[in-house]
């Protein structure tokens, strides 16, 4: 899964979407998708290095 997908995923949940109301999973949430937000500027700027991909992440959709 990519970057994109999962940031996009998280959105769909995030953070009132869900049935339920526990202050901590939607904190959670919130800093993932910021943390995914930031692991990309990081990559574009060149700061981390852009084939280090995280776990189950892809380079582009269904590819590692």
């Amino acid at each position: 899964m990519t970057l994109d997908k999962a940031i996009e995923i998280l959105n769909r949940v995030e953070p009132d979407s869900r049935p339920f109301d526990y202050e901590e999973e939607k904190e959670a949430i919130r800093l993932g998708i910021e943390a995914l937000k930031r692991i990309q500027e990081c990559r574009l700027a060149d700061y981390m290095i852009k084939e280090d991909l995280l776990p189950g992440e892809t380079d582009k959709e269904g590819e590692k």
